[in-house]
């Protein structure tokens, strides 16, 4: 999904509770073009919107610009800003001759475009022109920034369109997480990205304290998506909780749903001491081990393999050391033995 700047949402607000001398509000009452007054009512009246209106095309109907519509000069003289949310369909349409060759929405600077699940932006082209239509389906927020159709094509909610022009950042599809044995696959699919940088994944055991346990670089080509995947090999038993930190790339940045799992590790007999280890050397003590090989892997905060290690116990205690100094910080030992896998939370200082 699109995330919300809250400055849009502010001025909305605005718009909705401003004077009717300044704003008023319209919504559409059945399909039409936008320049005709029947496909509207405003303020309880057929009429054409105005600048500094908050307008509302209802879901069902399809409000259409074919012509060059001019908020920005021709009909304000103070440029009040415009909030539109379309939970129907706002449509661009070119065709033969006249006016058709431009279809064109000129907004005053700070307005914006939500658009909501059910809605859509569509430019479509009826054919006839002799240039290339697709510079004169536009729409324009203020006097330089424009929402070209030839660059970036329909807009399907959720959406927001601000000033600048920028479309936030990222269209989340799928997330979710599934247990592998100790381990958290996480998976999620964006349907489209623009001007976006990267996720940072984030993990808590509360649900309100998260920390950051990965950084997954974008994948999409502006207004593409993709799909993303990682393994947390740092999980913990119990409720476990995660979610994407989405960062744009002039650093804004938004949350997504928090998701979660009921992980349930079989822990008991296995004890690592000291922790915190110093210098990251520790002993194992593992009762049901004695005379057996186990598998012993470590992995940091990150979910990193610092260790992997087939050991055979002669008795239960068993010392590690490495041969690399390792950074302070939380690491998780994993010990799998018989078909079971046994994990420990431990801190290295």
């Amino acid at each position: 999904m699109f995330f919300f700047d809250k400055k849009y949402l502010f001025l909305f607000a605005i718009l909705m509770v401003a004077k009717a001398t300044l704003a008023g509000i319209c919504a559409s009452v059945s399909s039409g073009v936008w320049g005709n007054q029947n496909t509207w009512n405003c303020d309880g009246q057929p009429a054409v919107p105005k600048a500094g209106d908050a307008i509302v095309i209802n879901q069902g109907h399809v409000v259409v610009v074919n012509s060059l519509v001019d908020y920005y000069e021709s009909l304000s003289a103070d440029n009040l800003p415009m909030g539109i949310v379309i939970k129907g369909i706002l449509q661009f349409r070119l065709g033969r001759g006249g006016a058709t060759n431009m279809s064109r929405l000129r907004l005053p600077e700070n307005s914006f475009l939500k658009v909501e699940d059910t809605g859509d932006i569509l430019f479509i082209n009826d054919g006839g022109t002799a240039w290339d239509e697709k510079l004169y389906q536009d729409i324009y927020i203020g006097k330089l920034s424009s929402y070209h159709m030839g660059l970036f094509g329909d807009i399907q909610g959720p959406a927001l369109i601000g000033d600048d022009l920028a479309i936030l950042p990222v269209e989340l599809v799928d997330f979710d997480v599934a247990s592998n044995q100790q381990i958290s696959d996480i998976h999620w699919a964006t349907a489209s990205e623009w001007n976006f940088s990267h996720f940072e994944l984030e993990r808590s055991s509360n649900g309100v304290d998260f920390i950051k346990i990965a950084k997954i670089l974008s994948k999409g080509a502006d207004g593409g998506g993709d799909n993303y995947a990682y393994s947390d090999f740092n999980s913990e038993s119990g409720s476990v909780y995660y979610r994407l930190k989405i960062i744009n790339q002039d650093g804004s940045f938004s949350y997504s749903k928090v998701i979660s799992i009921a992980n349930s590790f079989k822990n008991e007999g296995l004890v690592t001491f000291p922790n915190p280890a110093p210098n990251g050397q520790f002993s194992i003590y593992f009762s049901e081990a004695v005379n057996k090989e186990v598998d012993v892997y470590i992995f940091d905060a990150m979910g990193r393999e610092v260790l992997a290690e087939t050991i055979v116990f002669g008795k239960s205690t068993f010392p590690i050391s490495f041969s690399r100094e390792l950074e302070a910080g939380f690491y998780t030992i994993r010990v799998r033995l018989d078909g079971h896998t046994f994990t420990k939370q431990m801190i290295f200082n």
